[in-house]
């Protein structure tokens, strides 16, 4: 994830909502379809994105809509170093 951007999706991802790689790659991840309706979880979802860039570990549980119920998602997310 680069700004929030993902970068990259894999199968455990996607399945469970039954989205195709395009709907994500690309995309903030707020955007997902796994939070719509959800203004709550976006909103927390954005400031954990944003709370990791500034160099703080981000960690959640994460309710999202999958196909046909309701799951929970563990989050963590950090800022990474590159190399200078």
């Amino acid at each position: 994830m680069l700004g929030g951007t993902a970068l990259e999706a894999n199968r455990q991802a996607l399945a469970p909502c039954q989205l195709p790689r395009e709907d994500v790659v690309g995309r903030p991840l707020w955007e997902g379809r796994w939070w719509r309706g959800a203004a709550a979880m976006v909103d927390t979802v954005r400031g954990g994105v944003a709370q990791a860039a500034s160099g703080e570990v981000f960690r959640c549980d994460l309710a999202y809509l999958a196909a046909d119920s309701l799951a929970t998602l563990r989050a963590a997310a950090a800022a990474a170093k590159t190399a200078a």
